[in-house]
C-alpha cells in the first residue's frame, strides 16, 4: 500500500516546472492590515485637525492674551459710552424693598468687577441688562474689551 504525502508537506514538483514559490497568505494579510491602519490614522488626525482648528486656534489666542472678541466692532465707542446713563448710588431703603417683595441683597450693593461695596454717592453705570458697576471699573471694559456686560 502506497503512503500519501502528509497534508502539510509541500507537493512535489515536476522537474520542468518554472512556477515561483507562493508566499504564505498570512504574511500578505498582515502587511495590508498595517498599511490600512496607518492610512486610517492619518485620515482621522487630518479630519480632527480640520474640524477643531477654529477651537484650537481660539484657545491659543486666549492663552497668549489676545482675545478673539477684541475687534473694533465689538467694543463700545466713546460716543456710545457717553450716551449711557450714570447714576449716583443711594442706600436702598429696607422698607421700600420689603414693600416691593424683596430684601436688598449683597449682589445689588457690590461692584462685581472690583468686588467693593457701593458707597453712597458713588457714580455707577447701569447697563441695559440691569447690572450696575462703578464707572471707573466698567468703562475700560466697555471701551477696550467688549460692548457686552462683563457678567455675560
Amino acid at each position: 500500500m502506497a503512503e500519501s504525502p502528509a497534508p502539510h508537506a509541500p507537493a512535489s514538483r515536476s522537474a520542468g516546472s518554472d512556477a515561483a514559490p507562493v508566499p504564505p497568505a498570512t504574511h500578505n494579510n498582515v502587511a495590508t492590515i498595517a498599511a490600512a491602519v496607518c492610512v486610517s490614522l492619518t485620515l482621522c488626525i487630518a479630519l480632527g485637525l480640520y474640524v477643531l482648528r477654529k477651537r484650537v486656534f481660539r484657545l491659543l489666542e486666549v492663552q497668549r492674551g489676545s482675545s478673539p472678541r477684541k475687534s473694533s466692532q465689538t467694543r463700545l465707542s466713546l460716543e456710545d459710552l457717553e450716551t449711557m446713563r450714570v447714576i449716583r448710588y443711594t442706600v436702598p431703603s429696607q422698607l421700600a424693598n420689603i414693600g416691593a417683595g424683596k430684601l436688598a441683597d449683597e449682589e445689588s450693593c457690590t461692584c462685581s468687577i472690583c468686588t467693593e461695596s457701593f458707597m453712597p454717592g458713588a457714580r455707577l453705570r447701569r447697563l441695559p441688562c440691569g447690572h450696575a458697576f462703578h464707572t471707573d471699573c466698567v468703562d475700560p471694559w466697555l471701551l477696550e474689551r467688549s460692548a457686552t456686560c462683563p457678567l455675560w
